[in-house]
């Protein structure tokens, strides 16, 4: 009996050494993606800013994965929006970064720019919110240095032109880092403009 005792906390341990194990792997790969996102950002954005000869370029990361071609190189891939924020457009882009192991630096950058029409590309809905929440917040904030990417959001029909957009997203305003945004927008949908613009920042 005791032997089956014995048996029964061996498995236990093994099992419990194993999860541990997996949870310590996923963690570091975790750590090991983040840790390039702000590097990967900052030589996409000086790489779009020259290639699009505009300096308001800022890039937002939408997916980023790695795979690792040797001992001391990894390749990062991933899908991204351009946004232009002097003419307050988005466009989509996927990107593949080169990362030397060794020296721990982003040896190369490329991406190509996809279909409008891609799952990234805001729909006209979205598109005019994000213009009409810019526009409070740049007068709000006294600064045109505003990125916004919405998350999800409800629709209510107020009227027959009429139609109200609850949401969240996320907003970098001037050299902040982003922050979570709630929002409230009538929109009247035969001048594309907000009769009503409510909005939250996490601070």
């Amino acid at each position: 009996m005791k032997n089956i005792y014995d048996l029964i906390k061996i498995n236990i341990i093994i099992i419990f050494l194993a999860l541990l194990t997996a949870s310590v792997i996923q963690a570091n790969g975790s750590v090991k993606v983040d840790r390039y996102k702000t590097a990967i950002v900052q030589k996409l954005t000086e790489k779009l800013r020259a290639d699009l000869a505009d300096q308001s370029v800022e890039v937002k990361l939408n997916a980023v994965s790695d795979n690792k071609i040797s001992k001391s190189e990894v390749d990062f891939n991933g899908k991204a929006l351009a946004v232009v924020i002097n003419d307050k457009t988005e466009l989509p882009f996927e990107f593949t970064a080169k990362v030397n192991l060794n020296n721990q630096n982003i040896e190369d950058v490329s991406y190509h720019f996809i279909a409008a029409e891609s799952e990234f590309a805001p729909s006209i809905a979205e598109d005019n919110l994000m213009k009409e929440l810019m526009t409070k917040i740049s007068k709000d904030y006294a600064t045109t240095n505003i990125v916004i990417s919405i998350d999800g959001f409800d629709t209510a029909r107020l009227t027959s032109n009429e139609t109200k957009y609850e949401g969240i997203g996320e907003v970098r305003i001037g050299d902040f880092e982003w922050r979570k945004i709630k929002f409230n927008v009538v929109l009247d949908s035969q001048n594309q403009t907000a009769s009503k613009i409510l909005y939250d920042v996490q601070k």
